[in-house]
């Protein structure tokens, strides 16, 4: 078991498995492969479950600092539902498995965080997938996905990889006020604006219901300054026309 948690954590699955086991020279590495498969469908709910405890502690550490806080006030949405409703703020980003390129986002899955601001911690989080092995498997084999044997279907997303975060976005403000009674009144996130305008009431065109308030968003500092940095060093590299910079001393 131990095998397993530490292939997981290295990013391996199972036919990697396989190979380092025969590498190991551990007993009847070519069942490696199966054992591997049995042995993550055992220990993928009990890590689920430990994700929500860790997810939901985290969210009690940043209400409690929040509230403590006297630098970073927030006036608390009054009770809601006989609940009260806690206002926090948040870090939000996603990242993909396969790196983009020229712009362009191939990758299949993608993961997204919610991260309190005062306690660092993810409060919570998203995987998404638009593929599954045993689908596609079977669907290359008959040309459809009628009558796949009974499984546990790693696909939850359909769509281009770059909307997977706005997405993501709007699932976990819905999400923290529906599960946790926590408003995130403020995201610091980098300048998405399809994550921006999905944000937004329904009536203005957005995908937020009326139930959860319009955050507020706030820049995210290092990646402002790599955007501004960039458009200065393409200034500096740019024909005479252009600019007569051509030097950056200090930035």
């Amino acid at each position: 078991m131990l095998f397993c948690l530490v292939m997981q954590l290295l990013g391996f699955g199972c036919e990697h498995a396989a190979v380092l086991a025969t590498f190991l020279d551990l007993p009847e590495p070519h069942k490696w492969h199966r054992q591997f498969c049995v042995l993550e469908r055992f220990l993928c709910p009990i890590m689920e479950g430990i994700k929500v405890q860790c997810q939901e502690t985290a969210a009690e550490n940043e209400v409690a600092l929040t509230m403590e806080s006297t630098d970073n006030a927030i006036e608390q949405t009054p009770m809601q539902n006989d609940a009260p409703m806690y206002q926090v703020r948040a870090s939000f980003d996603m990242g993909w498995q396969v790196q983009s390129s020229g712009g362009k986002y191939g990758s299949s899955t993608g993961h997204a965080l919610l991260v309190g601001v005062l306690s660092k911690k993810i409060m919570d989080s998203i995987l998404y997938n638009k593929k599954c092995a045993i689908c596609t498997k079977h669907e290359s084999r008959t040309g459809s996905t009628v009558g796949v044997r009974e499984h546990q279907c790693m696909k939850n997303y359909v769509g281009t990889s770059k909307s997977m975060e706005a997405s993501a976005l709007v699932k976990m403000l819905i999400q923290m006020v529906e599960e946790k009674n926590i408003l995130i009144c403020a995201i610091i996130s980098d300048n998405d604006s399809c994550g921006r305008a999905r944000a937004r009431h329904i009536s203005k065109g957005g995908q937020l219901p009326t139930s959860v308030e319009e955050p507020t968003f706030l820049a995210d500092p290092s990646h402002r300054k790599q955007v501004f940095a960039r458009a200065i060093y393409n200034l500096a590299n740019a024909s005479v026309k252009t600019s007569k910079k051509r030097s950056v001393t200090s930035l």
